[in-house]
């Protein structure tokens, strides 16, 4: 796993996009697996918005993880990461990509972001 997550479980991505559907402000949390997990924050927005395809490769994601970094402690909260199987198996991250970075002044809006793999994400840096 990239970044030596803790892994609590698999969500299909359906069932994440559902809870949008009936998701009532202020109410920014879902429970997965007894975890309160955050889905309004900027990334899981971009990925509802703009889809779970790689804007510059096209691979598809496939589910998400709930997951927290393992060296954190026990209250450092989950959340959910976007991922996609590859032909041998292995994962691939999905991250959310200012189109124009914020380094070059972009601004963190929906707008401006896209769905990238990491590997297409680490690739593009920090260019337009």
């Amino acid at each position: 796993m990239p970044n030596k997550m803790m892994r609590w479980g698999f969500i299909p991505l359906q069932l994440v996009f559902d809870a949008w559907d009936i998701l009532e402000f202020p109410n920014e949390t879902m429970d997965v697996f007894g975890k309160q997990v955050k889905i309004t924050s900027l990334r899981m927005r971009t990925f509802l918005h703009h889809g779970v395809i790689c804007k510059c490769c096209g691979l598809k994601a496939s589910y998400f993880a709930c997951e927290r970094p393992i060296f954190e402690q026990e209250s450092f909260p989950y959340h959910l990461n976007l991922y996609s199987f590859n032909a041998d198996n292995s994962e691939t991250l999905f991250t959310h990509d200012h189109i124009v970075p914020r380094s070059k002044n972009g601004k963190n809006t929906l707008s401006n972001t896209q769905t990238l793999c990491l590997p297409c994400n680490q690739a593009k840096g920090d260019t337009v």
